[in-house]
């Protein structure tokens, strides 16, 4: 019984991709995109973010309440985030576990988001209209 347990955890161990080969997928698709589909990409996910934000401020707006405000931010950056990976085409994709699938997910999104900020997108003006604040 002993070796069957070693043998299933050093099989899930390998089969587990590294933090390097999430990153290099990730950047593959993210090297894939045009521009405008990172603009609005860019501009869903600021927008999901700042509906996260303004959401659980409304909830929770005692300052004191900042512990529950975080937990509930989170809680629906999450959802945000889920329900956009599943509308993306690349994500379809993806042929991992749905943990690795989110993980790398969570990799292109923030590529996305990391390009657009220090290539300046949110201070472009016709972008910046469509930012939620």
């Amino acid at each position: 019984m002993k070796y069957i347990f070693i043998l299933i955890c050093s099989f899930s161990l390998q089969a587990q991709l590294s933090y390097n080969q999430k990153d290099s997928i990730s950047k593959k698709i993210f090297d894939g995109f045009e521009k405008k589909y990172i603009e609005e990409s860019f501009i869903i996910i600021w927008n999901d973010d700042t509906k996260a934000i303004n959401q659980s401020r409304k909830k929770y707006p005692n300052p004191s309440d900042w512990e529950r405000q975080l937990d509930y931010q989170r809680e629906l950056e999450e959802v945000y985030r889920k329900n956009w990976y599943e509308k993306q085409e690349w994500y379809d994709k993806l042929n991992y576990d749905s943990e690795t699938n989110e993980s790398i997910a969570y990799y292109v999104r923030s590529n996305i988001s990391s390009y657009a900020l220090r290539n300046n997108l949110d201070k472009d003006p016709i972008i910046k209209k469509r930012l939620l604040k």
